[in-house]
């Protein structure tokens, strides 16, 4: 998978190269990657443009009508998550343009989020703004278990990360051969967030009460750590 955009990228355990594909879609601000199971998963790692320049806007819309066209291709067959930093608080901010687009696609798609609380951490140390979601789909939301933010003291990043826990059914290896991670290709024109999926016998190792059992759920997470 090509590097994204500020660093970007969607890390998995070796383990599961056998349920995931790379999916080539939208710019290097959005990575997709197609995980088998029941249902199949679509995680869409998501950079959107900051604020402040002039044609940071009009970057924003063109990197909506991708993930218009991705989400439109794989709603009726995938269950569909999108996370990271969407570099507006979308939920409780002020009324702007930038937050009526992502609003407008949410609505469009039948997508929700959940408040989490602040997400980013300004230079100065403090706690600033929430600008990190995970959305998902409606239809899929009693497959979605939890979805909270981690005070990780190890955390080297400015961003807080934020932990998805949705039940997932996963296929079973084949240990007659070899994995390996396929890509494929999606043809139509055109800071941190962490994601578990897991079975219910994994989702009772999830109670989380401490920093310390925060720093380890963090550093050894049991399927995806999207960043």
């Amino acid at each position: 998978m090509p590097r994204g955009y500020g660093g970007m990228a969607i890390l998995w355990r070796k383990e599961l190269d056998h349920l995931i594909s790379t999916v080539k879609a939208g710019n290097s601000r959005i990575q997709c990657i197609e995980i088998e199971g029941e249902p199949n998963i679509i995680i869409i790692s998501l950079y959107l443009p900051c604020k402040g320049p002039t044609n940071s806007t009009q970057e924003l819309l063109e990197c909506i009508d991708q993930l218009n066209e991705i989400v439109c291709t794989y709603s009726n067959t995938h269950q569909i998550i999108i996370g990271r930093d969407f570099n507006e608080d979308i939920i409780n901010g002020a009324s702007s343009q930038r937050k009526k687009c992502i609003n407008d696609f949410m609505q469009d798609h039948e997508l929700s989020s959940k408040e989490t609380g602040l997400t980013f951490i300004h230079s100065n140390g403090k706690d600033a703004t929430a600008i990190d979601f995970i959305l998902y789909q409606n239809k899929y939301s009693e497959n979605i278990i939890d979805i909270k933010k981690l005070n990780v003291t190890s955390n080297v990043s400015d961003h807080y990360p934020i932990l998805l826990s949705v039940l997932h059914h996963q296929k079973k290896l084949n240990t007659s051969g070899k994995s390996q991670t396929s890509t494929k290709t999606f043809n139509k024109k055109a800071n941190d967030v962490a994601i578990i999926a897991t079975n219910p016998l994994e989702i009772q190792t999830l109670q989380l009460t401490s920093v310390e059992e925060k720093d380890i759920c963090y550093n050894q997470l049991k399927v995806l750590y999207c960043q």
